[in-house]
């Protein structure tokens, strides 16, 4: 459960980082069309089944 965490929260950084990036190089919606997919679908699968990637793992 921990990795998923901190999964979640490097997504969301990295998320922050192409607004940001997005806002300085004048491609905010870039930012949003491409960086709020590659958010939103990890942290769906995190969701929806959290054992499956540490089975995986191991």
């Amino acid at each position: 459960m921990k990795n998923n965490q901190l999964f979640t929260y490097l997504f969301i950084a990295l998320f922050v980082e192409s607004l940001f990036l997005g806002f300085f190089y004048d491609a905010f919606t870039s930012a949003l069309v491409i960086g709020l997919p590659a958010l939103l679908v990890p942290v769906y699968f995190f969701k929806m089944a959290p054992k499956v990637m540490r089975s995986l793992l191991i």
